[in-house]
């Protein structure tokens, strides 16, 4: 008897493999309360959330108290900024050494571990550029930064910031849709005022994605 060719062998097996894992099991034990209609002790387990997001003092608590905790916010953010970036670009070297030493100055890489820091904790965190004579509710235009003007980056998480949803949300479409279009600062006495920020100065960082809905009711 002739070997059977391989492509034929190849299909005899895919077309099995495909009937036995799209096939279900019929099986039913009621006494057992075994099968699909069994009641068993795993019938009782479900999933609830526990919103922990919504608990700020709570996690500010974990921070302080749990190294793992801290460890598990700390080691991520440090590990990302801590190398900076490489400016790859034909203009002269002195100006990229100089956008080096900018960033440097306005301590641009720490700003930002504490910014990834705050959205590991809280689930979001804010970077703002801090520009003199801006207007912070007016929306941002990079061509209107004049040399000097910016100043540094604010942080800001979750909890500092409010969304004004009386000012309506971003219709448009992209990955910005459903987002507040102004967010109030919480004044909270120490420093941070009371102020309403266009959406585009702040540039959100959120460290899991969710789903649509609970994107917008976070």
């Amino acid at each position: 008897m002739g070997r059977v060719p391989m492509n034929l062998t190849q299909t005899i097996k895919a077309i099995i493999h495909k009937a036995t894992s799209t096939a279900g099991d019929g099986y039913v034990n009621l006494d057992a309360n075994i099968g699909q209609t069994g009641v068993n002790i795993a019938s009782g387990g479900g999933y609830v959330n526990n919103y922990a997001t919504r608990q700020p003092q709570m996690l500010r608590t974990m921070y302080r108290t749990s190294f793992i905790v801290r460890r598990a916010c700390d080691a991520r953010a440090d590990d990302m900024v801590k190398a900076g970036c490489t400016i790859n670009s034909e203009i002269d070297p002195k100006a990229i050494d100089s956008c080096y030493a900018e960033l440097s100055h306005l301590r641009f890489w720490q700003q930002l571990g504490d910014a990834l820091r705050w959205s590991f904790l809280f689930g979001t965190a804010f970077i703002m550029p801090v520009i003199d004579g801006h207007d912070l509710e007016k929306p941002l235009k990079l061509y209107s930064i004049g040399k000097g003007q910016l100043k540094g980056f604010q942080v800001l998480d979750r909890w500092q910031l409010l969304p004004s949803w009386g000012d309506g949300r971003i219709l448009t479409l992209g990955r910005d849709n459903g987002y507040p279009i102004y967010y109030n600062t919480i004044a909270n006495g120490v420093g941070l005022g009371a102020f309403k920020i266009h959406h585009s100065r702040l540039f959100r960082i959120d460290a899991t994605p969710l789903p649509w809905w609970d994107k917008y009711t976070e």
